[in-house]
């Protein structure tokens, strides 16, 4: 029963935090909040993080029991990958602006902001060579790798935020090629969405 608990509010803090960064909910919030939604941002990312460790608080509340544990030689792949991931979100930080998707540009400049690219335009350098997600990778990445024991309260973690992540991306790719059209879908065909082939095969 408390696994279950578990699964509804992980789910729920999933629904939620894609529900207040909707363009429909977003722009609603502009209109009323006026001069005050400069400081959305910051307090959804507020939010967003408060309310997950209380999630993971409650978690913590469960008398809980190993599902796997990683042998010696695991474990050092698993080192790999998390450095891996590390790599990534460092250079995904290169691509992205990082004090606009903490909401301080929009204080600092007094606007909503429009989106967490450096230039503002579509990028497609550095990582982005690569991958068109590296963020979204990471994520996976250390789901599924950083952890010593994996146990049943992380593992539902890990499938509902993976679920959650992966429909995320598909909703964010439909919403690129929105913004930049045959661009992002000439795009799209030369670079995989996580990782593939085509990111080792120039």
């Amino acid at each position: 029963m408390e696994y279950i608990k578990l699964t509804i509010l992980w789910s729920l803090w999933c629904l939620l935090h894609s529900l207040l960064i909707t363009p429909s909910v977003t722009n609603m919030l502009k209109e009323k909040l006026k001069k005050s939604s400069t400081y959305f941002r910051i307090a959804y990312n507020t939010f967003a993080l408060l309310s997950f460790f209380a999630v993971s608080y409650f978690a913590k509340t469960i008398p809980d029991n190993i599902l796997f544990s990683p042998n010696s030689y695991l474990q050092i792949i698993q080192l790999i990958l998390f450095v891996i991931s590390i790599l990534l979100f460092v250079m995904g930080t290169k691509n992205y602006d990082m004090m606009q998707f903490l909401g301080l540009t929009q204080i600092k400049e007094n606007n909503t902001g429009q989106g967490i690219g450096v230039s503002g335009e579509f990028n497609q350098s550095g990582i982005l060579r690569y991958t068109r997600h590296p963020w979204y990778l990471a994520i996976f990445i250390i789901l599924w790798s950083g952890y010593i024991d994996l146990s049943y309260t992380r593992f539902i973690m890990n499938v509902v935020f993976t679920l959650y992540v992966f429909v995320g991306t598909i909703l964010e790719e439909k919403k690129m090629i929105i913004e930049f059209g045959e661009t992002y879908r000439q795009y799209q065909k030369k670079v995989p969405m996580f990782i593939g082939l085509k990111s080792f095969i120039k």
